[in-house]
């Protein structure tokens, strides 16, 4: 079980809305993970990951979340989360990002991350999550 007794309320509610979106969107081997993104105006962005065989074609769920935000002409995001949904057991964890989601995270510094270190969430500044990132 993750230990999220360090985190603001505001980012357990941010966990708890992408739990809920998660279970809503499951899609046996083709969407496991959602995404929720929180900016500064306080509202909140959503996402899947959709896996297709072809690795270039499928998207992070938080990749979607930020690209949503920002069709919406958002520009400044506060705190973006991962969560795994597993079904067979009804559990949900958060997770880290990939490499491509860091290298997007840093693009909208200052953005908080949440992320499971060793099954402690912590919330980090997204620049501390790939070092020597492209900018």
């Amino acid at each position: 079980m993750q230990d999220l007794k360090n985190l603001l309320e505001k980012d357990k509610e941010l966990i708890e809305l992408t739990k809920n979106h998660i279970k809503k969107r499951y899609k046996e081997g083709f969407i496991s993970i959602g995404g929720a993104l929180r900016t500064k105006s306080g509202k909140i962005y959503t996402g899947t990951n959709t896996k297709y065989h072809v690795r270039n074609l499928s998207t992070c769920a938080e990749m979607c979340a930020i690209y949503k935000a920002l069709d919406e002409g958002e520009e400044v995001f506060d705190t973006i989360v991962g969560v795994r949904y597993e079904p067979k057991t009804d559990t949900y964890r958060v997770v880290n990002g990939c490499g491509k989601c860091r290298q997007l995270y840093v693009y909208h510094k200052p953005l908080k991350v949440l992320i499971d270190n060793n099954s402690v969430i912590e919330s980090i500044d997204s620049e501390n999550l790939i070092p020597f990132a492209f900018t």
